[in-house]
């Protein structure tokens, strides 16, 4: 199967103590997509969608969406 030939954005949490072992820092997306972005997000998996974590992960998402849609800059 070819990877994925663009971007993909990967919010990590920062309380990683429900990780079983030693994870990649992409979780693995970078073997299946050309390359992985990861975001840092407060939280567990769980507690990420409680209110006050939400609330980043609601900015860090705006965050990427807007570097997304940004128009390139010709260099």
């Amino acid at each position: 199967i070819k990877p994925y030939d663009g971007p993909v954005t990967v919010f990590r949490v920062t309380d990683r103590s429900m990780e079983g072992g030693t994870l990649p820092e992409d979780l693995g997306w970078s073997e299946v997509a050309e390359r992985a972005v990861v975001v840092d997000v407060p939280g567990d998996h769980f507690t990420m969608v409680e209110p006050a974590q939400v609330e980043v992960l609601g900015r860090r998402l705006r965050e990427q969406l807007d570097l997304a849609a940004a128009p390139a800059v010709a260099s």
